[in-house]
């Protein structure tokens, strides 16, 4: 009697249908090798990609220049299906994962500290540690922190879209997820690299405008 096997997809349960059926699903793309598939003799649940008894049939046709003994002896990695990322690929991503998440909550973490702390300037006390700033001056300085904590937002944002799509690619290894995850991480590090650049260049002009300052206060003794 041939085998009938039942498999999931979406949090959904779907068969029977025989070997041969589940075989060409999985060889064709429509069914993941991280699918879980069940028939009788399996003892739980398990990922389609698992089971040897899914894997394609390949009948040996003899070679006219066999291959050397050496060359025999060295493995080479299976290829992932069609449309699908390589399981060592998700593995290196998916361990970077927690990092990434870690990094944009506690950028969100910190901008939000900095919209609190402009907002303390604004309203704090007379008698207290500002209290003799006039509120003008005290704008602008709340002013100023908030214009920082906006221009490190993109970059908290891009990192935070970053973690989702590499959670996402874990959940399929669709090679359009890895994609969507390497797009995000480029939007990450152009944004850091032009915000750098920004940077830099208002530093030069700050020492520039220092020296020439200090300059003609120097000549005009």
């Amino acid at each position: 009697m041939a085998a009938h096997w039942y498999y999931a997809q979406n949090s959904q349960q779907f068969g029977p249908i025989p070997t041969e059926q589940l075989r060409t699903m999985l060889s064709t793309g429509a069914l993941r090798p991280m699918d879980l598939v069940w028939s009788e003799g399996l003892p739980a649940w398990t990922p389609a990609g698992q089971v040897t008894a899914l894997q394609p049939v390949y009948v040996p046709t003899p070679a006219l220049n066999p291959a050397p003994a050496y060359a025999q002896q060295i493995p080479v990695a299976a290829p992932a299906p069609s449309g699908q990322v390589s399981e060592e690929v998700v593995g290196l991503l998916r361990s970077t994962k927690p990092w990434v998440r870690f990094l944009s909550v506690l950028g969100f973490i910190g901008l939000a500290l900095l919209a609190l702390g402009c907002l303390a300037i604004l309203v704090v006390p007379i008698g207290g540690p500002m209290g003799s700033m006039p509120l003008g001056p005290r704008i602008g300085v709340s002013f100023t922190y908030l214009l920082m904590g906006l221009a490190q937002f993109p970059a908290v944002l891009f990192l935070n879209r970053y973690a989702s799509r590499i959670a996402r690619l874990d959940a399929s290894g669709a090679a359009g997820d890895l994609e969507d995850a390497l797009r995000a991480q480029k939007s990450f590090w152009k944004y850091v690299g032009i915000l750098t650049l920004v940077m830099m260049i208002l530093y030069l002009l700050v020492i520039v405008g220092v020296l020439i300052f200090a300059g003609a206060s120097f000549l005009g003794r």
